[in-house]
């Protein structure tokens, strides 16, 4: 029998010893941020979160600063297996220090350094403060963060959002909200990338299947900017992947209650689908949820036959729940109530991203 500790430190490094895609160049990065940064020593316990959430607090960091930008200032990636790789590279690996108890991060040991960059306008060390005068001090608006989905697929619009500004939210004038740009590189074709053609804090971006923009996993960002695409920063963006959703005809698995599933028919026709449809209003557009295994069998000859009918369709004993992670869904309604009890439901999506579904009972 191998050993289980060796076991557990083979398979992290296994997981983590990856070369990062689609890095940036994190000296490069530095050299541009004309604020500059400062130093942190890390102490023993400390984690790349913990540091960053307690940064953010300081108010010398940028607005926005979390622990993305951190990892994309000092490493140029934000991906956690990748970033596990560039800790290990920077600062070596140590079966005994270095990774957390879960066996699946690198845990920091201490005294290594971490570079944070300080936000504009913030004094450097050493500086002396100008006097006092009688002016006005106008400080430059920019976006600092933003969202958007992690995946995207043909023919579905997403949306891109800037959500912090490089001043209070309540101070950005409607003018500056509506003159955001985003700027959208493939980094897996390459080039300099182009204009997404819509203006806003808010846009939905959309690929065709078959376009020149996209292709099936090519990974894309988006920038958001005002004014100077110049002066995009490389700090702010959202990352993306392409797919493609579609359903493979006269396979076995898809002929559900005797009914043959064809490529254009709606997804509730597939139980327990990988995918749910943004915007599905009713029971025909909604993607159904469905109990296939009961234990121990209420009723054993049906619930081995057809196990969603060992419990009711209308039990209100066994209870589904939607657990928004990335994206958000909600069950959709029929006679005034949410369909999210008895064996099945019925969810549309709200927000492209992952959602996890789970099912309850009082019984057990």
């Amino acid at each position: 029998m191998p050993d289980p500790s060796q076991t557990d430190i083979d398979k992290f490094v296994k997981f983590c010893a990856q070369q990062p895609k689609n890095a940036l160049d994190p000296e490069d990065l530095r050299n541009k941020w004309k604020p500059g940064y400062y130093k942190h020593t890390v102490t023993k316990g400390e984690s790349i979160g913990y540091i960053a959430r307690r940064e953010a607090k300081s108010g010398k960091t940028p607005v926005g600063f979390d622990w993305k930008m951190l990892c994309r200032f000092n490493f140029g990636v934000d991906y956690p297996p990748y970033v596990n790789w560039s800790l290990m590279k920077d600062f070596g690996f140590d079966e005994n220090l270095n990774m957390t108890k879960d066996k699946k991060n690198y845990s920091l040991k201490g005294r290594e350094e971490i570079l944070i960059p300080y936000k504009e306008g913030a004094a450097k060390p050493g500086s002396v403060a100008p006097k006092a005068v009688n002016a006005i001090n106008v400080r430059k608006v920019r976006p600092v963060t933003c969202q958007g989905p992690s995946l995207m697929t043909f023919g579905i619009k997403s949306e891109f959002k800037v959500t912090g500004y490089s001043v209070a939210q309540k101070t950005v004038t409607d003018e500056t909200r509506n003159n955001v740009h985003w700027w959208v590189k493939n980094i897996t074709k390459g080039g300099d990338g182009k204009d997404s053609g819509q203006n806003g804090e808010s846009v939905k971006l959309e690929y065709p299947d078959g376009g020149a923009d996209a292709s099936v996993g090519d990974v894309l960002r988006a920038f958001p900017y005002l004014e100077d695409k110049a002066k995009i920063n490389d700090l702010v963006y959202v990352e993306y992947r392409i797919i493609k959703v579609k359903l493979i005809e006269d396979t076995a698995r898809h002929e559900i209650d005797d009914k043959k599933i064809l490529p254009d028919d709606n997804v509730n026709k597939i139980h327990n689908p990988a995918a749910i449809v943004v915007g599905g209003r009713n029971k025909e557009e909604g993607a159904i949820f469905r109990l296939t295994k009961v234990e121990p069998d209420s009723r054993a000859e049906a619930a081995r036959k057809f196990p969603w009918e060992a419990i009711a369709h209308n039990d209100e004993g066994f209870q589904w729940k939607v657990n928004n992670v990335q994206g958000e869904a909600q069950f959709v309604r029929t006679a005034g109530r949410p369909n999210n009890t008895g064996s099945d439901c019925i969810v549309s999506g709200k927000k492209p991203g992952y959602v996890k579904i789970e099912g309850w009972t009082q019984y057990a």
